[in-house]
């Protein structure tokens, strides 16, 4: 088992490898196709011959189309993701401190939504039929039904502009680094409250619709019901019974779901001016920072390679039976 479950995981790590493969040659293919020149913009009647033709290679734009593409994706896979016209730096050295803070961000907000979710799912199942669950299914189908943009805006409306309660915008106060350490954090989380809630409210809907249904599945199957009949206790049950056959194909959604989360929420950023991935795609989208642009495409792609590869590792923790299906 132990050899089988390494090359299972040998030939997954290498599926993987092929998609990013993959993501770098659409967006190679893609820069081809798009009209002008990217190093215009730096080209100028006063440059010499030869400093000209150092800033064309700097882009790769000079050669034939093969050597265009493999100096793209030698550059790719080395990190060398140029300099952003906006910022005069590695693009990578943009992208990280950006990543962390949407890291941090989504990481904390990933875990509420999906222990709230499990709650809310296992008692709608523990109340099936009656009002309370009826309840909670209407609810979450106008959450999910509501723009996230428009949950945030109507959010700060009520607790920024009508009670006054949170800060309409950023991550922290403008004297943070003067406070302590416990302080500091406290700042964050009062300034990250509200867009913490509304990315809950704008996911929640998914995550407890797949638990209220698997749940509901295994609660009620005949393996279940014969446990139950020998005496098991429902707790045994449920947490090496029910738990394990039902959270499974949560987690495969929510790999997805978080990777994305990772690449950054476009709009939501720009809502609540958190300084993350999101609103730096927009922004360099806006004043067409090329490289930039490129970049936070890569990342976002990887993003969702890793967060997909790890929720399929979860998944064969919990039940090894997936692991033939899931690593083919």
């Amino acid at each position: 088992m132990t050899k089988e479950f390494i090359v299972k995981i040998v030939r997954r790590i290498f599926t993987s490898f092929l998609i990013l493969l993959f993501i770098i040659s659409l967006i190679f293919t893609i820069l081809q196709l798009a009209p002008g020149d990217p190093s215009y913009k730096y080209l100028s009647p006063e440059l010499s011959p030869e400093l000209m033709n150092k800033v064309k290679n700097s882009f790769t734009t000079e050669g034939s189309l093969t050597e265009k593409y493999f100096g793209f994706l030698f550059s790719f896979l080395t990190g060398d993701l140029g300099i952003s016209f906006n910022f005069h730096q590695p693009v990578l050295d943009v992208i990280l401190p950006k990543l962390k803070i949407t890291f941090i961000f989504s990481g904390i907000t990933f875990i509420i939504q999906l222990l709230l979710s499990f709650w809310l799912a296992y008692v709608s199942v523990q109340n099936a039929g009656k009002i309370i669950d009826r309840a909670m299914k209407k609810v979450a189908m106008v959450f999910y039904s509501t723009p996230s943009f428009i949950t945030g805006i109507i959010l700060i409306y009520i607790f920024a502009y009508m009670i006054d309660l949170f800060p309409v915008s950023g991550i922290e106060s403008i004297d943070n680094q003067n406070y302590s350490l416990p302080l500091q954090i406290l700042d964050v989380a009062y300034h990250m409250f509200l867009p913490a809630l509304t990315f809950t409210i704008a996911l929640l809907p998914i995550y407890y619709s797949y638990l209220r249904e698997n749940l509901k599945t295994v609660i009620n199957s005949p393996y279940i019901v014969y446990l139950r009949t020998l005496g098991t206790s429902e707790s045994r049950i449920f947490w090496k019974h029910t738990l394990p056959n039902s959270i499974n194909p949560v987690i495969a959604v929510a790999g997805i779901e978080f990777g994305s989360i990772m690449s950054g929420s476009l709009v939501m950023e720009v809502v609540f001016g958190i300084p993350g991935m999101g609103r730096l795609i927009i922004s360099s989208i806006a004043t067409n920072d090329y490289p930039l642009v490129v970049g936070c495409c890569f990342i976002a792609g990887v993003m969702i390679i890793l967060s997909s590869f790890i929720a399929d590792l979860s998944r064969v923790l919990i039940d090894r039976r997936l692991l033939k299906g899931i690593m083919n």
